[in-house]
């Protein structure tokens, strides 16, 4: 989404396995998994500013939280690039 909580389309997103795809008209995109877990997923369009997200992560030493991973619906909002 962007920083109006409008769906990107034609955003990519890719793993740090060179797994990509591009987002849908809403704003939503699905990837194959080519091993047990991906550790970064990377969202890029030209005019936003490039961000990475973790998808396994542990809290405090103690629990694991998933983000993107077995279908959850998440979100990440990309903010434009200021041109100057």
């Amino acid at each position: 989404m962007d920083e109006n909580l409008n769906p990107i389309s034609g955003g990519v997103v890719k793993t740090d396995y060179s797994v990509s795809n591009t987002t849908a008209k809403d704003g939503y995109f699905k990837l194959s998994r080519r091993s047990n877990t991906y550790d970064y997923l990377i969202f890029f369009k030209k005019g936003y500013k490039i961000d990475t997200t973790r998808t396994v992560w542990v809290q405090s030493g103690e629990s694991l939280g998933y983000s993107f991973l077995n279908e959850r619906i998440d979100t990440i909002q990309l903010r434009k690039l200021n041109k100057k």
